[in-house]
């Protein structure tokens, strides 16, 4: 029984071409979500290959001679399987001291922070902003888990790494006391957090990997990829500063790739101007990538913050679709971004 719970399990982790038995249990069995990595069930199998192991050889030690003599031999390959010739990953307890060292005690208006330009990065990174939060006893943002917190995308530090940690802390309501620290110089400095960036008509917001859509985005965004980010959940905003409101009408301009694989062949979604739904359109699987456009009129725009906002009436998941264990809600994925005068 022990060995056919432990063969079963491990089936259910095997990839059948684009199947993975797994999607059965992460569907069906309540709690199965919440499993870190399911490869990492193979730690427990371990245990029950060991008790395995150890009946197989307690039957051979019982037995007659020649058992017991593939008793010692399989009893010594145990030891020996455990040597290990390549090189460790090893920390030197003073260069984490020296390290950690360089921060000074934080400002008392500091109540949560997040790491910037961290020594290492993606988990790594995460790990060293958990050692100064329990340094100086102060709740960090960042952190490293299996299961990750919705809107939270602050695994990755980079381009868009900074306004996704400010909208994740207006988000939660501790953008008051925000502060940053950085493992460059060990320093703490508070961080204001402003809905958006100054914007001119006609200017383009790109959204790929490098691209300076960060600075706008609000809630309801994933990280940036090559050429393009996706939209998560129902709404996405982007908030534009504007000296004025402009003399003329407007034309909202996006180039974008809906969401819809044959598991999901239509997708209807909308674009909202400071509240107004000026854009309706519907995407289906197979069509091509396109622009698509709306009329602004120059009355829904004044001086301040401009909200634009996406809304999606169906967005879901590849991993409730069956594709991959990607568990993100997506919607349309905008490559680039126009608030341009209508021509």
């Amino acid at each position: 029984m022990i060995g056919l719970s432990c063969l079963a399990v491990y089936v259910l982790t095997v990839r059948f071409g684009s199947f993975v038995p797994w999607w059965l249990v992460f569907h069906l069995v309540p709690g199965a979500q919440g499993v870190r990595v399911p490869g990492r069930i193979h730690h427990i199998l371990g245990i029950g290959v060991a008790i395995l192991c150890a009946y197989g050889l307690d039957a051979l030690l019982r037995g007659r001679r020649p058992a017991r003599v593939a008793f010692y031999i399989l009893a010594a390959f145990l030891p020996i399987e455990q040597i290990n010739v390549a090189p460790m990953a090893l920390i030197g307890r003073d260069a984490e001291a020296a390290t950690f060292g360089r921060f000074a005690q934080p400002p008392s208006g500091c109540h949560t922070f997040f790491v910037i330009h961290p020594r290492l990065q993606d988990a790594e990174g995460q790990v060293d902003a958990m050692l100064l939060a329990r340094q100086w006893n102060i709740p960090t943002m960042n952190g490293y888990h299996g299961v990750l917190p919705e809107n939270w995308y602050l695994v990755r530090f980079d381009d868009g790494y900074f306004s996704q940690a400010k909208n994740y802390a207006a988000q939660l309501g501790i953008a008051d006391g925000l502060c940053e620290a950085d493992f460059s110089s060990g320093a703490w400095k508070p961080v204001t957090v402003t809905a958006g960036a100054p914007y001119s008509p006609g200017r383009e917001i790109r959204f790929g990997t490098g691209g300076d859509a960060p600075a706008y985005q609000g809630l309801g965004w994933s990280y940036a990829e090559p050429g393009a980010t996706w939209t998560i959940g129902p709404d996405a905003a982007l908030f534009l500063r504007m000296d004025a409101g402009p003399a003329v009408n407007l034309r909202l301009a996006v180039r974008l790739i809906a969401f819809t694989p044959p598991q999901h062949p239509a997708l209807h979604f909308a674009a909202l101007v400071n509240g107004r739904r000026v854009g309706d359109w519907r995407a289906r699987a197979g069509g091509p990538n396109r622009e698509y456009s709306a009329a602004v009129p120059a009355t829904l725009i004044h001086d301040g913050v401009t909200r634009i906002e996406f809304h999606m009436d169906d967005a879901r998941s590849p991993a409730e679709l069956g594709i991959s264990f990607d568990m993100r809600k997506l919607g349309v994925a905008l490559q680039t971004l126009t608030l341009e005068p209508a021509p």
